[in-house]
């Protein structure tokens, strides 16, 4: 796996793609030999450290069905699905990315290449039913042969390109009208929108499913893709309300398909962004609808953004430093204050303030922030582990709570510290505080009797400091920490261990295999309902962080089928796919220790 190469070597490649898709035309050979005979091509550098032709599914196991928690084939053996999705047809473009810099051809062989065996296919509603046409001859760049051809004729070519090299492919609808997905508020959240009604979906989802009926190696149908809020309405399951219920919609969808293309899997997603499948059991339709018996996947998409306790984990990381900073602050203040205070002499001054010191407004707000953030952490903590729709917004949330309370917090903090370094190392506040009173009370008469000039600036020097020290350290605000030097000591040990407790849970594994477990624990271990395959077709990165190092560990040991998001190396024209496999000019491999991270899980 190379992270680049040169110009030279993309151009012999790209040669000996074309001389191969010419050979694929003129002969009767499998998928798997034309895979082997076109590596075999490929200078030894570039060749894989394995045998990818033997990871593609042989035409003898399919079509596909399922059994228990895992897909299998003819032969009874499991079949992983290990995919890539590969995005672009969805969009307002109307073909893939990538078709732009590389032929199909090559494309496809890559993928093959590296080891994975289907791809996820994405598609909208707009491009199956409307007339429409590729709004740019530069997003076929590389393929010039199809100029000309309508955005389906174009998927058709896409499909046949993955097909003829031994890949599977999963047909997905991603959107009805062609775009970028997904938000609560683009109008696409549920399976019909104002311009397309669920009568157009059926319709759109089997026309596509008749159109690929004699290609066996398209062996699956995601239904819908992220099924979500529309607006204040939700989506619901096993609710029998018609209008959100996506179990009544989704049994719909899947007998339409199947009354098309009889041999598929139908694959289901869970509601609120693909998330929850925990809600399945009220109503297994896997189970319950005779049409899908043996035959239906559920899917699941999870990125970083939806899990709570590694944003707490981050955000608490980040916050750390600073907390630490000021807890050492106070203590170095509170050491400094108890060794001077007993070489001071307390004397008592004309005009000193007599009574109880009223709580400055400044501390009980900064007290107020911290119980409110530990709060807001406990609180998300919990909810991490469940499987809801508070769960599936508390992230979001969260980070503009916690955002907001830790900036509120450092002011109040600096502004309490700050005054009472003020107090301890330049004399301002309580100690001084009676005897700045009197003088101030000398002062009009020395103004009213003609001071001399230069006692006149002492006196206006001396108003100056006292005014400065009544706004910056008020002897209101610094008095009651003083005064509780051991508790206010061990209230920010506390604070700092209380932090470190929290972010070391929120951290773990185990919080990270709870939240997943909450949300498809059932379907993995048939826990009152019957088992099913569980794949998760959407899951992405740019970073090798916890995330990425959790989500492998977590497929793996769930043995879960996959379709990482994605295989593209643009998002846009001239925008960077950064979670894609490939760079931007979808050739080279943009991260080689995702790739082999992703193989490490079907390369057993």
């Amino acid at each position: 796996m190379s992270g680049g190469r040169s110009a030279g070597t993309v151009g012999s490649f790209n040669a000996q793609a074309k001389s191969f898709q010419g050979f694929q035309a003129s002969t009767r050979h499998t998928p798997c030999m034309l895979l082997v005979i076109f590596l075999t091509m490929v200078d030894a550098n570039q060749a894989p450290s394995f045998d990818a032709a033997a990871l593609l599914v042989p035409a003898k196991d399919l079509p596909l069905r399922t059994k228990g928690r895992f897909v299998v084939g003819q032969s009874g053996r499991r079949v992983m699905l290990a995919c890539v999705n590969w995005y672009g047809a969805s969009q307002r473009q109307m073909v893939n990315n990538g078709l732009d810099d590389q032929p199909a051809s090559l494309l496809a062989t890559r993928i093959a290449s590296f080891g994975f065996n289907c791809v996820r296919l994405p598609f909208s509603l707009e491009m199956v039913l409307r007339n429409v046409s590729v709004p740019s001859l530069k997003a076929l760049a590389g393929n010039p042969e199809w100029a000309g051809l309508s955005p389906m004729q174009v998927f058709d070519k896409t499909v046949s390109a993955l097909t003829d090299v031994g890949l599977l492919v999963v047909l997905n609808n991603h959107v009805s009208s062609a775009g970028w997905c997904c938000s609560g508020t683009d109008g696409e959240g549920l399976w019909y929108t104002t311009r397309y009604s669920e009568q157009d979906w059926l319709e759109g989802i089997g026309l596509v499913a008749r159109r690929y009926r004699d290609n066996s190696r398209v062996v699956g149908f995601d239904l819908r893709n992220e099924v979500r809020a529309n607006g204040i309405v939700l989506p619901t399951w096993g609710t029998g309300d018609r209008q959100t219920d996506w179990s009544i919609a989704a049994a719909k969808g899947a007998k339409e398909v199947l009354r098309h293309s009889p041999d598929l899997l139908i694959v289901v997603s869970g509601i609120h962004f693909g998330m929850r499948l925990s809600e399945v059991p009220t109503r297994p339709i896997h189970d319950e609808v005779p049409a899908l018996w043996n035959r239906t996947v559920y899917t699941t998409h999870f990125y970083y953004g939806w899990s709570f306790d590694l944003m707490a984990y981050d955000m608490l990381g980040r916050n750390i430093p600073t907390l630490m900073f000021f807890a050492c602050w106070l203590w170095f203040l509170l050491l400094a204050d108890a060794q001077t205070s007993t070489a001071r002499t307390q004397v008592a001054t004309k005009g000193a303030v007599q009574g109880t010191c009223r709580e400055h407004w400044e501390l009980s707000a900064a007290a107020g922030v911290l119980g409110l953030q530990v709060f807001l952490f406990s609180i998300g903590e919990h909810l991490g582990q469940t499987c809801g729709h508070v769960h599936i917004v508390s992230p979001p949330a969260f980070v503009v709570a916690t955002s907001v309370g830790f900036h509120i917090g450092y002011v109040l903090w600096i502004r309490i510290l700050l005054a009472y370094t003020l107090v301890l190392f330049t004399g301002f506040g309580s100690e001084h505080e009676g005897q700045q009173v009197v003088e101030l009370g000398e002062v009009t008469g020395l103004l009213d009797a003609g001071a001399s000039e230069a006692t006149d600036h002492r006196i206006r020097f001396t108003t100056l400091m006292f005014t400065l020290g009544k706004c910056l350290a008020p002897k209101h605000l610094v008095k009651p920490v003083r005064d509780r030097k051991i508790l206010s000591a061990a209230a920010a040990a506390a604070l700092l261990a209380t932090v470190f407790v929290i972010g070391g849970k929120c951290g773990s594994y185990s919080s990270f295999q709870g939240a997943l477990d909450a949300c498809l624990g059932p379907l993995l271990s048939g826990d009152g309902v019957m088992p099913a395959p569980v794949w998760l077709s959407e899951f992405g990165t740019d970073v090798s962080d916890n995330y990425w190092i959790y989500i492998i560990r977590y497929m793996r040991e769930q043995q879960l089928d996959f379709a990482y998001w994605s295989i593209n190396g643009d998002k846009r024209a001239n925008e960077s796919e950064t979670y894609g496999l490939l760079q931007d000019d979808n050739s080279a491999v943009r991260h080689p220790w995702k790739l082999q991270d992703l193989q490490s899980l079907f390369l057993v």
